[in-house]
């Protein structure tokens, strides 16, 4: 499909339409996109629903881009009510009160649900939750996956570029760039990222810090873009629906927006499309041990494949506002 032809356009607001009718109705009555979980990562197993602040702050951050659709503004009104419920003095637990079982306040989940909430109502205070983050630092300085977490605590490359989507340029997160800038610089992010799925999950986490404002990340830029080029498959696409929009969302955050990659895997998105108008639940991030478990959801990967599409059509004047 050529994104810019009358057909091409004409395809991408079909999509876009279905894609957004799908999230509406997916939308819990408290403003939840949930997610699920499953024991083998292709998501092809015995799937339970699952409940989480996670999930849905992604869906906030994604759909802020479809800013031209009437319906998005509600679905984004609902899910940051959700998850500003979820904040206990600045922090957030994974798992929703939905789920019984109490886990401790985590990085991941405390950083992306401020900086969602951010990105829909700018005024809102995030200075609690600044603080509570940089507890959450070891001895080189880089956040670990628990606040409050005792030894030996736990370092994710992700986690880390999500604290660093919220604290941007904040001095006391300067460590935790470096460590990332080498950890990406070295190609070795399946390494320090143990919690997620696929490389790609490192290259969007970081490349959406960079684009808000975490400028230590700069130097970060080339290799993931290198990384990004040399990605590609033959189709285009990076691999199931939600590497290939987390390829090309990373590929719009670090300035790449006219990029052939990007054109050519949103082609390829596209005819991954289900006929209710989601993409398929895909693995994005795992507990890893002798009894794993995955985490997905046609929620996340459909509002970042609409996020991906949105993005490169604007970019290529294909799309209608």
């Amino acid at each position: 499909m050529n994104l810019v032809t009358s057909g091409g356009r004409d395809a991408i607001d079909r999509a876009l339409d279905r894609a957004l009718d799908y999230l509406r109705d997916a939308q819990s009555d408290d403003g939840e996109f949930a997610s699920q979980v499953c024991a083998q990562r292709d998501m092809r197993g015995v799937v339970a629903p699952d409940s989480n602040y996670f999930a849905t702050s992604q869906v906030l951050w994604s759909l802020g881009f479809v800013f031209h659709r009437r319906v998005v503004a509600p679905m984004r009104r609902r899910a940051s009510e959700f998850v500003r419920a979820g904040g206990e003095g600045g922090a957030w637990r994974f798992f929703s009160p939905k789920v019984w079982r109490r886990d401790a306040h985590d990085v991941d989940t405390t950083a992306c649900a401020a900086a969602a909430i951010l990105s829909y109502e700018p005024a809102f205070d995030a200075s609690a939750t600044v603080e509570r983050l940089i507890e959450a630092r070891d001895a080189e300085q880089r956040f670990v996956r628990r606040i409050g977490a005792v030894d030996p605590p736990e370092v994710d490359a992700v986690t880390n570029a999500n604290a660093l989507w919220l604290l941007g340029d904040d001095p006391r997160a300067l460590g935790a760039a470096r460590w990332l800038d080498a950890v990406i610089e070295r190609g070795a992010g399946r390494e320090h990222s143990p919690w997620y799925a696929s490389e790609f999950a490192l290259f969007h986490a970081a490349s959406r810090a960079l684009y808000t404002g975490a400028r230590a990340l700069e130097s970060a830029r080339p290799a993931m873009l290198r990384a990004l080029s040399h990605s590609a498959l033959a189709d285009g696409s990076y691999g199931d629906a939600l590497d290939t929009a987390l390829a090309v969302c990373a590929l719009h955050n670090l300035g790449a927006t006219r990029s052939d990659h990007a054109a050519r895997a949103v082609t390829a998105l596209l005819s991954m499309q289900r006929r209710d108008g989601s993409w398929p639940s895909c693995a994005a991030w795992s507990r890893p041990g002798p009894r794993p478990a995955w985490w997905g959801g046609g929620a996340w990967a459909t509002a970042l494949a609409v996020e991906a599409i949105v993005r490169t059509a604007s970019d290529r004047g294909a799309a209608r506002r």
